[in-house]
């Protein structure tokens, strides 16, 4: 069995602060944004101000059911990755590559259902290439 002496550890710890700090803040940008939409689309606001209709296929209240889509496949694991990657778990870099899949998914079938409709559709899929990205350097 093979250890690593406590100055070796805090070497390597050191080296991937760089990373865990740019992979925290973005992905705390980026929950924050989404916890935001989904408060929007499940609290009200965008039946009345959006300018662009509801999805039909949706069941009931269809920004309301958006809303909770987009809590659960883009809010929480952006989460999961700001925590995991700001204490420094191991488990970081894999979960910045599901987190921004997901983005980037979300993205796509967000485009192919209601068209690109809103400025912020690219802008968040270039996000979650950037975790994407991310997760592939934590990697390394």
């Amino acid at each position: 069995m093979t250890t690593q002496s406590p100055s070796s550890l805090r070497d390597r710890s050191s080296r991937r602060w760089p990373w865990r700090a740019i992979t925290a803040a973005i992905t705390t940008f980026v929950a924050v944004g989404a916890y935001y939409g989904s408060w929007y689309l499940i609290s009200g606001p965008a039946a009345s101000e959006l300018q662009f209709p509801a999805p039909e296929f949706l069941p009931g209240d269809a920004w309301t059911a958006g809303g909770w889509a987009l809590l659960v496949i883009v809010a929480l694991p952006m989460t999961v990755v700001a925590v995991t990657s700001a204490v420094g778990s191991s488990s970081a870099p894999q979960a910045a590559l599901v987190a921004g899949t997901l983005l980037i998914v979300w993205i796509v079938v967000q485009v192919a259902l209601i068209g690109l409709v809103f400025f912020l559709q690219p802008v968040m899929f270039g996000f979650g290439a950037l975790v994407v990205a991310l997760g592939i350097w934590g990697r390394r």
